[in-house]
């Protein structure tokens, strides 16, 4: 198995129910409607699914926490935007939850809830410190911002 797979986001998505699973494509079908109209022709119609994708969004989150745990494959290395970005990430699977039928948002938070967990184990609370200078947000916009804003990995490689 590689050190960056997503057994708990494929595991998820591969047991959800009908509903559920109907829920999910619908917002990745509006995602990748809006993701083509800003493409080229050509370029759109090799496109099946979009890049931001609530699967695809879900296994970024999942694999940040396997770099952590694997210390930072392939070469020990991180970029602070990276890390940002996968913060971001998990802003839009929180929007996610709250965008699907309550049906499908529990079966989504359940998944959501383990990768969180994981996420939390690998991390400390620093109030946002180690990032604070990346995210060109002022401390009380920082201190705003949900709970895994504030946390940072116990081997961050840029601290």
């Amino acid at each position: 198995m590689s050190p960056l797979s997503t057994p708990v986001a494929d595991a998820c998505f591969s047991s959800l129910s009908h509903a559920a699973a109907e829920a999910i494509a619908a917002l990745d079908a509006v995602a990748l409607r809006e993701q083509k109209a800003r493409m080229a022709p050509w370029a759109a119609e090799k496109l099946r699914e979009a890049t931001n994708s609530v699967p695809r969004r879900s296994r970024e989150w999942e694999r940040l926490t396997a770099r952590i745990v694997h210390d930072w494959p392939p070469d020990g290395t991180y970029l602070v935007d990276e890390y940002v970005n996968d913060l971001a990430t998990r802003d839009t699977l929180e929007r996610t939850k709250h965008e699907l039928p309550a049906s499908a948002a529990t079966e989504f938070t359940a998944m959501l809830t383990r990768l969180d967990d994981a996420f939390r184990e690998v991390t400390v609370d620093d109030g946002g410190a180690s990032i604070a200078w990346r995210t060109n947000a002022s401390e009380p916009d920082l201190a705003q911002r949900p709970w895994w804003w504030h946390r940072r990995p116990v081997n961050a490689p840029w601290t």
